[in-house]
C-alpha cells in the first residue's frame, strides 16, 4: 500500500509538472497568436490601406486616360484641320501661280502691243506724209483736168452746131473727166500715187512676197510690172532718204532662171535692172525680186519670198 502511494504521489507530481508545462507552453503559443493576430491586423490594414492607394492609383489613371484621350482626340482634329488647310493652302497656291504665269503673258503681249502702237504710229506718220504729197500731185492734176475740160468745153462749145454726135461726144468726154476725177480721188484718199497713166501704192507695211501679191490683188491692183526705165526712175526716187526696200511683181519660183512678172510675161532683157552680180539665188532660197529706193537705176535684188518688206502695187488709170 504504502508503494502505491509513493508511486500514485510520483505519477501526480509528473502530471502536475506536464500540466505546468503545457499551461506554460500553451500560455507561450496564446502569447504567439497574438502577436501573430496582432501581425496580422497590422497587415490587414495594410492591404486595406494599398487597397485604398490602389483605388486612388486606379482612379487617377482612368481620369488621366480620359483627358489623355480627349487630349489625343483634340489633338486629331487639329492635325485634322491642319492637313485640310494645308491642301487648301497649296490648292491656292498654285492658283496664284497660274494666275502669275498668266499675269507674265498679259505683261509680255502688253509690251508687244505697245511696240506695235509705236511702229504704227510711226508708219501712220510717214503715211500722212506721204498722203500730203499724194493729195498735191492730185490737186494739180484736177486743176490740169479742169483746165483741159474747159479747154475742151470751149471747143466743142464752138462746134455745137456740127451734130448730135459731136454732143454726145461731149458728154461722154465729161461723164470720163468725171470718172478720172472720181478715180483720182479715190486713189488719192486709199493712199495711190498717179504716175503716166498709172496709179502706184508704196506700202508702209511689210509681209511675205506672196502676201503682198495678195494685198495687191486685194486693192484693185497687183505687184507692180515695170516695163520701162521712166517707170523704173519714177520708183527708185519714190522718198529715197529712207532708203527703202519694196517687194515688185517677179518671180522665178516656178522655174529657177526664168523670172516671170505676175502677169506670167517673161522678164525683157532690155527693161532689167539687176545691182551688181544680182541675181545670186544665194543658198538656193532667193526667188522673189526688190527694189531699193535709193535713186540707184541699177537697184533689183533677189531675195527669199519669205523675208518680209513693204510692196509697191499698180494699177492702171482708166
Amino acid at each position: 500500500m504504502q508503494t502505491q502511494f509513493i508511486l500514485i504521489d510520483i505519477s501526480k507530481e509528473d502530471t502536475n509538472s506536464d500540466i505546468h508545462k503545457l499551461r506554460s507552453e500553451n500560455e507561450n503559443i496564446t502569447i504567439q497568436k497574438r502577436a501573430v493576430e496582432s501581425q496580422l491586423s497590422g497587415v490587414q490594414q495594410q492591404l486595406e490601406t494599398l487597397k485604398e492607394e490602389h483605388a486612388n492609383v486606379t482612379k487617377d489613371l482612368v481620369a488621366n486616360l480620359s483627358d489623355i484621350t480627349q487630349k489625343l482626340e483634340s489633338l486629331q482634329m487639329s492635325y485634322d484641320n491642319a492637313t485640310a488647310i494645308t491642301r487648301t493652302l497649296k490648292a491656292n497656291l498654285t492658283d496664284i501661280t497660274q494666275t502669275l504665269d498668266i499675269l507674265k503673258v498679259s505683261y509680255a503681249n502688253a509690251t508687244a502691243m505697245t511696240d506695235i502702237l509705236e511702229r504704227n504710229l510711226t508708219d501712220i506718220t510717214q503715211t500722212l506724209d506721204i498722203l500730203k504729197v499724194s493729195y498735191a500731185n492730185a490737186t494739180d492734176m484736177k486743176e490740169t483736168l479742169e483746165r483741159n475740160l474747159t479747154e475742151t468745153q470751149r471747143i466743142l462749145a464752138g462746134q455745137m452746131n456740127t451734130n448730135d454726135n459731136l454732143t454726145k461726144e461731149i458728154t461722154k468726154l465729161e461723164k470720163a473727166v468725171e470718172d478720172v476725177q472720181k478715180e483720182a480721188w479715190l486713189k488719192f484718199k486709199a493712199g495711190w500715187e498717179y504716175f503716166s497713166g498709172k496709179y502706184y501704192y508704196f506700202s508702209t507695211d511689210n509681209k511675205k512676197w506672196t502676201e503682198s501679191r495678195d494685198a495687191c490683188v486685194t486693192m484693185g491692183g497687183h505687184l507692180v510690172i515695170i516695163e520701162t526705165q521712166e517707170e523704173q526712175d519714177f520708183l527708185i526716187h519714190h522718198n529715197p532718204a529712207q532708203n527703202q526696200d519694196y517687194w515688185i511683181g517677179l518671180t522665178d519660183s516656178a522655174e529657177e532662171g526664168k523670172w516671170r512678172w505676175v502677169d506670167n510675161s517673161l522678164l525683157n532683157n532690155n527693161t532689167k535692172y539687176w545691182r551688181g552680180t544680182e541675181p545670186d539665188n544665194w543658198k538656193d532660197q532667193e526667188d522673189c525680186a526688190r527694189v531699193n529706193v535709193n535713186r540707184v537705176r541699177d537697184s533689183w535684188y533677189d531675195s527669199s519670198c519669205e523675208d518680209r518688206y513693204k510692196r509697191i502695187c499698180e494699177s492702171k488709170a482708166k
